[in-house]
């Protein structure tokens, strides 16, 4: 799991921070043939917590996050490996 997520970490960094955040796209992994399909993931608000739930999901609340880019798919060994060396 801490894999995929440091993989997908260094998918991100190569990215145009002038590009919306409100499109998908197709990153091309740079000195191999790799792809990797990022979606956009909107910003917005939902509620997180649950006031009649386990004492660890206390309390309801509401939770506010940022526009970001997702992987539609998991990071594979051979998209991960590049960035190991």
């Amino acid at each position: 799991m801490s894999r995929k997520i440091i993989a997908l970490a260094f998918l991100c960094l190569p990215l145009s921070y002038t590009q919306a955040q409100t499109q998908s796209y197709t990153q091309n992994i740079e000195g191999t043939s790799l792809q990797f399909d990022m979606l956009a993931i909107p910003a917005g608000t939902f509620d997180m917590g649950n006031n009649a739930g386990a004492e660890d999901e206390k309390p309801l609340h509401k939770v506010k996050i940022d526009a970001f880019w997702m992987g539609k798919h998991e990071v594979t060994w051979n998209i991960f490996e590049p960035f190991l060396y």
